[in-house]
């Protein structure tokens, strides 16, 4: 989620490097040092995310890791520790706390949202999930270009998402995340936004320049759009209008109506990217 502002940044600001969205990461980032073991995946809720960041960061430079990398003095800032991949979650959107973080595209070109998760999810949330700028709620990232921007995630939406589980070591209360949100659904009313891309172009290191470039090893993701409200009798789930459609690098794609949900199954190639603007409901 949102970082807050802190005094080195703002001296630093004219000499660090921050390319556009959609930059590769520098040629002269140097290689990482191996991750010690975790203590493996959570087991309890309101676990305890220190028990997987090195302390701190990646040297003992701390905070002013991304300002030594300028002279050649320190490693990169590796502060996403991955717990699982294709992890799933659904929740509703909420305001954050932390000004900004989901209402802007941030400083980064990331769109931050924050979402309360519905029941039965609660394995997913460390103790530092329960800060103030979390709220109990669970953080996720995508880039902004990786989703058209009428199904940014915003207060009130509705979303289900599957992506990286990771611990996020920028703060020391080192909160559960959801980044990057590889496949995301929107949900407002009768419509549904579906996205999905294979490689996304999140920040690990903002203040290094560095993106992500995860790509997400599974290259299929099945959506299940569950129409509003309760059906009638004898009524199914349906497609009532395609409002927009963008393909990219989508190996396959199957559309069917079942009695509960549509359902939209997409493989796609490394570089793809899957988009549909639908409206669904009860016929």
């Amino acid at each position: 989620m949102r970082v807050r502002a802190f005094v080195p940044l703002l001296v630093c600001a004219g000499c660090v490097y921050v390319g556009a969205p959609g930059d590769p990461a520098p040629p002269d980032r140097p290689p990482a040092t191996p991750k010690p073991a975790g203590p493996g995946l959570p087991t309890a809720t309101r676990w305890d995310g220190q028990d997987y960041c090195r302390v701190p960061f990646s040297t003992g430079l701390g905070w002013a890791d991304p300002i030594g990398h300028l002279f050649g003095l320190t490693q990169p800032v590796e502060h996403l520790y991955i717990l699982l991949h294709d992890v799933a979650a659904s929740g509703r959107v909420i305001p954050s706390p932390n000004l900004g973080a989901n209402d802007e595209v941030d400083i980064d070109g990331d769109w931050n949202f924050l979402v309360i998760l519905d029941p039965g999810q609660e394995l997913l949330l460390g103790k530092g999930n329960f800060d103030h700028d979390y709220a109990g709620g669970i953080g996720a990232e995508i880039d902004h270009t990786d989703l058209p921007e009428p199904m940014w995630p915003r207060p009130g939406d509705r979303v289900w998402m599957r992506g990286d589980w990771v611990v996020d070591c920028w703060k020391d209360i080192a909160q559960g995340e959801i980044h990057p949100a590889f496949a995301v659904v929107v949900e407002r009313g009768d419509e549904r936004w579906v996205n999905y891309v294979r490689r996304s172009g999140v920040f690990t290191d903002l203040l290094d320049g560095v993106r992500d470039q995860r790509v997400d090893p599974d290259p299929e993701v099945t959506f299940h759009l569950v129409p509003t409200g309760p059906s009638g009798p004898g009524q199914r789930a349906a497609l009532l209008e395609t409002l927009d459609r963008q393909l990219r690098g989508v190996a396959f794609e199957d559309v069917r109506a079942e009695p509960e949900a549509l359902v939209v199954h997409v493989r796609l190639d490394e570089g793809g990217q899957y988009y549909a603007h639908l409206r669904v409901g009860w016929r």
